[in-house]
């Protein structure tokens, strides 16, 4: 079958089709995202606490002994730490959730581009048999259908060209 050099103009060629196609991966990642979610709720059961820190910092002296030559020595290091906002307080369930919900929405939108694009393979194909075998049924006509090199459904476009032919 000759190769066809036309490039995509549209993408939603059969908006149906594509649209359903595209819904039915959606379906799959949010259910994943669901299942995800939930596996995370159940497990949480204590439901952590996370405190945002301070921007403060208090000095606290620790005290640390040496030992050298059987003479002990004591010394304090003064060691700067940050405390605990305790007015600032956030679930750690909340942040794997926020974490969560905003992986699946790029994931979302990774998988629909993808479903776009595989979907516009396999609809241009099936609108071209479509015409090509209601136009034979109208008219007579024995138009060929040709396809572009990647796309897909080839060898039925070549058995719909086969069986136009024996007319």
């Amino acid at each position: 079958m000759p190769e066809s050099r036309k490039t995509r103009t549209r993408y939603l060629i059969d908006k149906q089709f594509q649209l359903k196609y595209i819904l039915d991966y959606t379906k799959i990642l949010l259910g994943g995202a669901v299942v995800t979610i939930a596996i995370l709720f159940s497990t949480s059961a204590d439901r952590n606490t996370v405190y945002q820190l301070n921007n403060n910092t208090v000095t606290y002296y620790q005290k640390t002994t040496t030992s050298v030559n059987g003479k002990t020595t004591e010394k304090f290091t003064p060691i700067e730490i940050l405390l605990p906002d305790y007015t600032k307080e956030t679930s750690l369930l909340q942040l794997k959730l926020n974490g969560i919900l905003i992986v699946s929405f790029w994931y979302l939108v990774i998988i629909s581009l993808f479903t776009l694009f595989k979907s516009h393979k396999m609809a241009g194909p099936v609108l071209k048999i479509r015409q090509a075998i209601t136009n034979f049924l109208k008219t007579g006509a024995t138009d060929k259908v040709t396809l572009r090199k990647n796309d897909e459904f080839r060898e039925l476009a070549e058995l719909v060209n086969r069986l136009l032919k024996k007319k």
